[in-house]
């Protein structure tokens, strides 16, 4: 009776072993058919005005890699067009969404929606994000306001790391990006600002009606004193938290539609932030990289540390001119394809002149050019490196040809071929099974999340294996650059 009911006891456990393997199942298979719905780019979203001040009906378009996980936390950056350019622009030529696959970020691409029209009588030329008018540099009013409805929006539908969202963006949407960084300093981790203009100046940085040798030659661009703009900036950063943000600058030095001269006010106005509590961040580099891909030059100068051992402050300094360009391969556009107005035709062909331009993209387009340094790729490993609570992923970065010299202490590989600086960090390769063991990474479901950033290394079993880099106290971070 004993060994009769002992083995029926026994059966039912097998089954019960059986059934639990196949709920098991049953929830990875459905959680890999749903995010597999989710993945790829969906376009033209549109945002209904809100009662807020200076608010309109804008679109935008968002883009989810395949390598995400709906209940794991995933970054989320967004991304800003320039003048005459539009969010398909950047969602089909910039390649940003490469580097948001191994990243498994979620990539948000508002639309500015401004056609210049008697709607929109401000002066502005077509899709400009109005960075001069004081209605678009306050915290939940006008353009920032709506690009924050629109990250709220991507929160609610997706699983967003609240200390992950970082902005980047090409000249007004550099602009823009910087006024998101000192709107809301609270939501906005890091950011990336490409040709971009500080916060507050007017539309006298705009040279873009000036022949290039005069501004060039003369140094034209004007700017408000570094003090009034830090002054600006801090009184609107109190609303939330007053903090040292990390920025990246990539700014080319021959570009005389926003000159370097306004580029640089930039830098100096976020190296000041916090002079007034002593802690203004110092000019000295701590690491300076140059290179020049396809024959075009750029020095990557890092300053200050975050408190986290990552810089506090990046700049790109691209020196790059019309034949340069040319020469490395760069077409001259006869049109622009997004732009069914015909209106941006003629002006199109003079971006490589004015040396105005988002670099390093996959695709050629409309003031984007597919050579030089990647813009997409910096601001991706920039990221990953500058969360909102410090302790973020390595300071490795992969570029062009380039030679790297390092003058604070960390640990640095130079090379003539491809440039890799890292900081710190020990490396661990192994299963996912036994990551969590050995306690760098914890169990979620079915997979594994590195400890600290919670970045989703894929099934937590003996067969997938991850490289991790130990980057602060129990803080890993994926890095396919360990051995």
């Amino acid at each position: 009776m004993l060994t009769t009911f002992t083995a029926g006891f026994g059966r039912l456990a097998t089954r019960g072993k059986v059934l639990k393997s196949l709920f098991s199942f049953f929830v990875v298979l459905t959680a890999l058919v749903a995010n597999q719905a989710y993945a790829g780019f969906t376009y033209h979203i549109v945002q209904s005005a809100s009662s807020a001040s200076g608010s309109k009906e804008r679109y935008f378009s968002y883009y989810v890699p395949s390598t995400y996980v709906a209940g794991t936390a995933a970054p989320l950056w967004v991304v800003l067009h320039g003048c005459r350019q539009n969010d398909r622009a950047m969602t089909d030529l910039i390649g940003m969404e490469t580097y948001a696959e191994s990243s498994r970020a979620i990539i948000l691409y508002p639309f500015q929606n401004n056609d210049a029209s008697s709607n929109d009588n401000d002066g502005r030329n077509p899709n400009c994000w109005g960075y001069w008018l004081a209605a678009n540099i306050r915290r939940d009013q006008g353009e920032p306001g709506d690009i924050k409805r629109m990250i709220d929006y991507m929160k609610n539908r997706f699983t967003v790391d609240n200390n992950r969202v970082h902005v980047t963006g090409i000249s007004s949407g550099g602009a823009m990006s910087t006024i998101m960084q000192v709107t809301y300093p609270d939501v906005i981790a890091s950011s990336v600002m490409v040709e971009g203009i500080g916060y507050s100046e007017t539309a006298a940085t705009y040279t873009g009606t000036t022949d290039c040798n005069t501004v060039i030659t003369y140094g034209l661009g004007t700017t408000l004193a570094d003090s009034t703009v830090i002054s600006n900036m801090r009184t609107e950063m109190k609303k939330s938290i007053l903090r040292q943000p990390p920025v990246m600058v990539v700014h080319n030095k021959k570009d005389c539609t926003v000159p370097i001269k306004v580029g640089q006010a930039l830098i100096n106005t976020f190296a000041n932030l916090m002079g007034a509590e002593g802690k203004a961040i110092s000019m000295t580099p701590t690491s300076t990289t140059t290179g020049s891909p396809d024959g075009l030059s750029y020095t990557w100068s890092k300053y200050g540390n975050n408190g986290f051992g990552q810089s506090a402050l990046e700049t790109v300094l691209i020196d790059a001119s019309e034949s340069q360009v040319a020469a490395a391969g760069v077409t001259t556009l006869t049109s622009d394809p997004y732009d069914a107005s015909g209106s941006s035709n003629t002006v199109v062909k003079e971006d490589v002149k004015r040396g105005h331009w988002w670099p390093g993209a996959k695709t050629r387009g409309p003031w984007i050019i597919n050579k030089g340094f990647n813009a997409a790729q910096a601001a991706a490993n920039f990221f990953n490196a500058h969360p909102m609570t410090g302790g973020g992923g390595s300071t490795t970065t992969t570029t062009a040809a380039g030679t790297t010299t390092t003058t604070a202490a960390a640990t640095t590989t130079t090379t003539t071929a491809t440039t890799t600086t890292t900081t710190a960090g020990t490396c661990y390769k192994s299963s996912n099974y036994y990551h969590v063991y050995y306690g760098r990474a914890h169990a979620s479901g079915s997979y594994a999340l590195a400890n600290g950033s919670n970045q989703n290394m894929g099934y937590n079993n003996t067969f997938v294996t991850t490289k991790l880099r130990k980057t602060g106290t129990n803080y890993y971070v994926i890095d396919s650059t360990c051995p």
